[in-house]
């Protein structure tokens, strides 16, 4: 295992556990793979952090991954990515399952900081019932450097999903002045698809519409989120 690892340019890590309103599945996990393996040339392989480990495609390293607080929901999973002993070495690419890669992500491999995260791209959203949220990231796409940012697990305050929104939140309040990639890389998705991007364009959000659900509504999305020449 410890050739293996060296021989790898940096880890692709993401996160899969049940929840309400979380239609995740193992092709998820598969398809933001070879998404990330069209727009990089470097060697890497894939850590699933999930509660569904026997469900993981072929060559997808499954951990399973611990409930972090009571009550959490299924993303505050993720903080468990900054784990000490989390099986990761070098340089850590996370990306939610559900983002679209469309560009070169290299740059973003290489972004000069031990730790950074994309910037918050809805500046207007606000959490409901008791859940606050803190301005300023967005975790659906990190880097760092292994171990640089253990503290985000082990400083976490497990009463934290009880008061703020989501993860990204947590780490604002921790660590509020982190470096942020930036803006123009990323793009939430609209139905008019390229035709809205910029050469700069390399993730795109799928926040209103969850991936199974866009590769039926709009044709754009098949050439982008797809595995090998399946048909579905």
């Amino acid at each position: 295992m410890g050739s293996e690892i060296k021989d790898l340019s940096f880890t692709l890590a993401c996160v899969m556990v049940r929840g309400k309103n979380r239609d995740y599945s193992p092709i998820y996990v598969e398809r933001l793979r070879d998404m990330v393996r069209r727009y990089t040339d470097r060697p890497f392989r894939t850590v699933c952090l999930t509660d569904q480990p026997k469900t993981m495609p072929a060559g997808v390293v499954a951990v399973k991954v611990p409930s972090v607080a009571k009550g959490e929901r299924g993303w505050w999973r993720k903080i468990t990515l900054f784990h000490p002993k989390a099986p990761f070495k070098g340089r850590v690419l996370y990306l939610d399952l559900d983002v679209l890669v469309v560009g070169n992500i290299n740059p973003i491999l290489d972004f000069p900081a031990d730790f950074a995260i994309a910037p918050d791209c809805a500046p207007k959203f606000q959490g409901n019932r008791q859940w606050k949220t803190v301005k300023g990231y967005n975790s659906s796409v990190m880097v760092w450097d292994h171990l640089a940012r253990s503290r985000f697990y082990t400083k976490f305050d497990p009463k934290s999903p009880l008061r703020l929104w989501g993860d990204q939140d947590s780490i604002k309040e921790m660590s509020p002045n982190e470096r942020t990639f930036p803006g123009e890389w990323f793009k939430r998705i609209t139905p008019e698809g390229p035709a809205k991007w910029i050469p700069e364009t390399k993730i795109i959000l799928c926040v209103k519409y969850k991936n199974h659900k866009a590769i039926e509504l709009f044709p754009w999305f098949r050439n982008y989120w797809t595995v090998g020449n399946e048909d579905d």
